[in-house]
Order: C-alpha cells, then structure tokens, then sequence
C-alpha cells in the first residue's frame, strides 16, 4: 500500500513510521526539516521511505503528497506554541483535507482525549459531549470535526483515534518523570482520599490500534478512545518498585493542598499548580469497550506492568 504520514517526525509518528516501514509499505512522509532525513537513514527499510517538502499551511505542497495514498496518518500538530494552534491543527487540517479529496482511501486522525475537556469524576466514552478548555483541545476538536464533516461528504473514508496520556521511556513531556523523580528522592505525597485514576497508554499500544485500525472493515467513520488504567496506588507502587525506593506512604487532605497552591501560584518554580492537583486527583475514566468489542484491540501489557518496565528503561538511559 502506499501511505502517506503527516507529522512523522514528532514522538508517536517516527514510532509509527518505523513499524510500517518493517512491513514493506510504500511510505511518505511529509516534512519541513532536512533533518528528518536522518533519522530514518539508518534503517535498513529506508529504501521504501520518500521524503515529501512541504507544510500544512501550503497546499501546493500537499498534492503530490496526498496522490493514489491508500491510508493517510495524519500525526502533525502543534502542541506548544499557542499562537500557531488553530493555524496548524486547524487550517492546516483544512487543506490537507483539500488536497486529500478524490485522493486518499481512508484518513486516520489521532486526536485526543483532551477534546472532551476536563472531567474530575464519571467514564468518557464516544459519545461523551466535547467540550475542550485550553487552545490545544479546541483546535484539536475542531480539526477532528472538519476531518468527520469531510468523510460525510463523502471524500474519503475517516477513523478518529483519541489516546489520553501517551507515555514510554523517551516521551518529549516531562511531566511523568517529573513525578518519578519526585517518588526517587522521596518527596511524592498522595493528595485527598485513595483510588484515584492514572489514565495512560504506552505508545507501542497507540501505534498498535493506530495500525488496527487504519484497515479494519468496522472502522470506517468511527471515533474511537484508547487508554490504560489503574489505580495511582498502583502506579506509584511500580515506580517505586522500578526505583528500588519504598513506595510512598504520605497524604494530605485535598482541600489543604488546593488552599496551598491557591496561595503559591505566582510564586516561581512552583511545582504545586492546579492542573498537576487535577491530575493526582481525577478519578475519570476512558473505557476502551467500543474498540475491544468491534476490532478486537487488546493492551500489550496492564498499565501498572508498562510503566514498570517503562521507568526500568529510563534509568538505564
């Protein structure tokens, strides 16, 4: 097949590309940097890899790009600079669905979870209202609605994946081994009363459903959400354990630690903010029962068992 990725170079799109690669696909990759070159030149697969010039945000770039492709993977997004958000998920979205019309078999969207915006308590499934918060979610939401709005019309067929926290040992975010080194050194406390919710997925797992899927017959048109669960109990106790620290006894009461932060929030280096207490403290759920029930998708591993050997691998590199 040919198959065409957007976004390629970013965290789970090389995990991507380099699974397909392996299965002698004819592969594009849409990419802005000649620095991309380099990082798959060293697969012996490279040979099936062509490189395409160009940018969301020019649509003549993305003809040759989106010609003949079979399946589209559309990765790319901007993550960090608020300013550039609605031009690139967005607008950018906009035209790739453009030059995609007529052209591309199906289009895979990975989105997020985040476009169902905060939720402290309850299960979010497929059906759940979006109702995204910061600037990242609304553009991923409304590039998730085009991309749908398209498929409807019929110009091609469209598969929505929405993974919450993507997570392995060289994950870009910090946040995760933010908090592993807190459990190292011995500062993590829990916050408010047991059985809150750790939500992640390994990457290995997002390319796995990524590639499910992108061919399966019952996908067509469908959103689907991906995450791992287990209690944060049973999170911190496997870092602890890959650490070889003792797991982490302390907690505070919920409403003291809210009154802190309240207190501390212009102070600098802060660590203590209101969305790290949302975190530690949700207990909202992302039942994957849709994807189980009508593809057969399974985890390679339970969560508690992936960050283990996730944090085992981060110690050694």
């Amino acid at each position: 097949m040919i198959i065409a990725v957007t976004g390629g170079t970013g965290y789970i799109g090389k995990n991507l590309i380099t699974r397909l690669l392996k299965n002698d696909h004819h592969i594009r990759l849409l990419t802005r940097h000649n620095r991309s070159y380099e990082y798959f030149a060293k697969s012996e697969y490279s040979k099936y890899l062509t490189y395409y010039q160009g940018d969301l945000s020019d649509i003549n770039s993305l003809e040759s790009f989106t010609k003949s492709v079979d399946i589209l993977f559309h990765c790319a997004a901007e993550i960090k600079d608020q300013k550039k958000m609605h031009r690139v998920n967005v607008e950018g979205t906009a035209n790739l669905i453009e030059a995609a019309k007529g052209n591309v078999g199906r289009w895979i969207q990975l989105s997020s979870v985040g476009v169902y915006g905060r939720h402290q308590f309850g299960s979010i499934s497929e059906k759940s209202n979006l109702n995204p918060v910061n600037d990242y979610e609304k553009s991923k939401a409304q590039s998730d609605l085009i991309v749908q709005d398209a498929a409807s019309k019929g110009y091609f067929e469209s598969t929505l994946l929405r993974p919450s926290i993507v997570f392995s040992w060289d994950m870009p975010s910090a946040f995760l081994f933010q908090l592993v080194s807190m459990v190292k050194k011995g500062y993590f406390f829990y916050i408010g009363q047991p059985g809150a919710s750790a939500n992640y997925i390994h990457v290995e797992d997002v390319v796995n459903a990524l590639l499910l899927v992108s061919t399966h017959e019952l996908s067509r048109n469908q959103v689907y959400n991906l995450s791992n669960y287990c209690t944060l109990e049973e999170f911190i106790d496997s870092i602890a354990l890959a650490l070889g620290v003792p797991s982490p006894k302390g907690r505070l009461s919920e409403p003291l630690v809210r009154f802190v932060t309240q207190v501390l929030q212009y102070v600098p280096y802060n660590p203590l903010k209101p969305s790290r207490i949302n975190a530690l403290t949700t207990r909202s759920l992302y039942p994957i029962l849709k994807i189980e029930r009508e593809l057969g998708y399974q985890h390679n591993s339970l969560l508690s068992e992936s960050i283990y050997k996730t944090v085992q691998v981060w110690k050694k590199n």
